[in-house]
């Protein structure tokens, strides 16, 4: 079974080796936002780039006896700006968040070529969705993917 820990875990672990990331436990570049107790601290300790990971629900799919998972995942890089009217100083942000977020999203490829974890095998990159983040107030710009993983249900047909 696939959880959001799991896969908290996985990005936590590519921000750790991503040279423009390089989260580490002395400089906070990563948090898992169902994690409330990393929310509270979060703007005190968070560092940029940062990379944020949150779990959101899931949808379930039948296919003839089949029912399937997939987990709704929203994966974000964003970074903070000086000037928000500084345009050059925005898309260079921009552009370095897609960057983080095109080099982890490769990573994911070949592990799941690899097979490693186990659990990014059913994982599919069609139609994944990257929208621009542009939170003025904040002065963070960025880029948020939104990712579904499968998990297969098993069906037990004594049930009644």
């Amino acid at each position: 079974m696939i959880t959001g820990k799991f896969i908290s875990d996985y990005f936590e672990g590519l921000s750790r080796n991503h040279p423009g990331v390089a989260h580490s436990d002395k400089e906070c570049h990563y948090v898992n936002l169902n994690d409330d107790k990393k929310q509270t601290f979060m703007a005190d300790t968070l560092r940029y780039p940062a990379v944020m990971f949150e779990t959101s629900g899931y949808i379930v799919r039948a296919t003839g006896d089949t029912l399937t998972k997939r987990h709704q995942c929203h994966l974000q890089v964003v970074t903070h700006v000086i000037d928000t009217g500084d345009y050059a100083e925005i898309e260079k942000a921009l552009s370095d968040c897609d960057g983080i977020l095109t080099d982890f999203l490769a990573q994911m490829l070949i592990d799941k070529r690899n097979r490693l974890p186990r659990w990014m095998a059913g994982l599919t990159f069609e139609g994944i969705e990257v929208i621009p983040i542009e939170n003025k107030s904040d002065a963070l710009y960025g880029v948020l993917a939104e990712l579904y993983f499968p998990e297969a249900i098993c069906i037990n047909t004594n049930r009644q």
